[in-house]
């Protein structure tokens, strides 16, 4: 460095000067770096985290959207027992609340209910007649959608946790 167009002595030699300590404002850019780099070592933990959190959740969705589109049938018995019920009770219940009516001998949903994909019917002979003719009934039985409408059900009512 030359002052006045002299030398100044360290010019030839500047690794022999006094090193200078870092000016506030060094220090200060270098702290804000510093933090910046932890938060986004953060933000990165968090982001990973969220992205495993997610995938749980798509197979967890995957799973129920898979068991909902189900066409397997369930008794009223197997869906009240799973709720600790009778399958009397779980009729008197689902009659109270105006789901469903007894007629004809069989369980039949209102109509407000009848086209959701609650029930499926089977049909299974009950006798012989003496020609030898089979005669059929009909029974209701419950989808995986009408289990989880019956499980809505009972919660919103505080019946089962």
């Amino acid at each position: 460095m030359k002052k006045n167009g002299k030398a100044l002595q360290g010019d030839l030699f500047p690794e022999l000067l006094p090193k200078k300590s870092e000016s506030k404002k060094a220090v200060s850019k270098k702290n804000k770096e510093t933090g910046l780099k932890l938060e986004n070592k953060q933000l990165k933990d968090e982001i990973k985290s969220l992205k495993k959190e997610l995938e749980n959740a798509k197979i967890k969705a995957d799973a129920y959207d898979e068991m909902m589109s189900s066409t397997s049938l369930f008794s009223t018995s197997v869906v009240a027992k799973s709720f600790g019920w009778s399958a009397v009770k779980l009729n008197a219940y689902l009659k109270a609340k105006k789901v469903q009516y007894f007629k004809s001998g069989i369980w039949m949903l209102y109509q407000k209910y009848a086209n959701c994909g609650y029930t499926g019917e089977q049909f299974y002979p009950y006798y012989t007649d003496q020609k030898g003719k089979d005669h059929v009934r009909a029974h209701t039985y419950w989808t995986m959608k009408g289990y989880e409408f019956i499980r809505n059900l009972l919660k919103e009512d505080n019946l089962i946790k």
